[in-house]
């Protein structure tokens, strides 16, 4: 059974990791969500029968801070897909409830089912697709994956212990597949979220709490420390990914 396995990541990743080949360009791409209207993202294409991470960044923040982490994904072959929400970002707009575009968790929630959709249509099944929240967006990202059941795991940056009533806690105990939970020791209210979300978790054998020296959701894995980080960070994923769980996506050989 996995505890908590501290990774203090205090400097660049290894000569091995930075001969890796260069990571493809990333294409902006607009689709549609149901009930949400257009949306805005970065797609970067993964290799053949590689996992595809859904990168919901803090609902403060914009897309564009994932950037790092989807160039390191590229150049492992593993694709990515950087959203902004609905009301954030490139997809800004005013949401007026007399529009009847429904807000909050329950509308960005919307646009998790559009992006699944887009990647559908680009050949990438739910099976293959691992969101990944951050801050506030890691309980919406949990709250969806509980009725997503064909999403493999989920991996939770520095995540907020409760938005807008949906209880990170309470959904882990639900959650019937892994967890990656990830906070910065110089960031204790996120650090006691995810461990304590890590105690409730219904498949505990199989989730991790990863401790990184500093950082925030996507910062996390900016600059030399949050290279060497992602390298755990990915380490972690790839042995959830070749497990054999339910729905798990194949990953090429290094």
């Amino acid at each position: 059974m996995v505890f908590v396995a501290a990774i203090l990541a205090s400097g660049p990743p290894a000569a091995a990791e930075k001969a890796r080949p260069a990571p493809k360009p990333f294409v902006s791409v607009a689709f549609s969500a149901p009930e949400r209207g257009t949306l805005f993202g970065d797609f970067h294409a993964p290799g053949k029968g590689a996992p595809v991470l859904l990168l919901l960044n803090g609902l403060d923040a914009g897309r564009g801070g994932w950037r790092d982490f989807a160039l390191a994904l590229s150049a492992r072959g593993w694709g990515s897909l950087t959203i902004d929400p609905l009301g954030y970002g490139q997809s800004g707009r005013s949401l007026h409830p007399a529009a009847g575009i429904p807000g909050g968790a329950y509308g960005v929630e919307k646009d998790i089912a559009g992006a699944l959709i887009f990647l559908a249509k680009e050949g990438i099944p739910a099976q293959r697709v691992v969101p990944v929240g951050a801050g506030d967006g890691a309980p919406i990202v949990l709250d969806y994956a509980l009725r997503e059941k064909d999403i493999p795991f989920v991996v939770l940056l520095s995540p907020g212990r409760d938005y807008q009533g949906l209880r990170l806690e309470g959904s882990a105990r639900e959650f019937d597949r892994p967890m990656i939970l990830a906070a910065a020791i110089d960031d204790p209210v996120a650090l006691q979220s995810a461990e304590a979300s890590f105690r409730s978790a219904r498949d505990k054998a199989r989730s991790v709490v990863l401790k990184a020296k500093a950082g925030h959701g996507a910062t996390l894995l900016k600059g030399a420390a949050g290279a060497g980080f992602a390298a755990v960070l990915f380490g972690a994923m790839e042995k959830l990914a070749r497990s054999g769980s339910p729905g798990a996506p194949d990953v090429p050989p290094r």
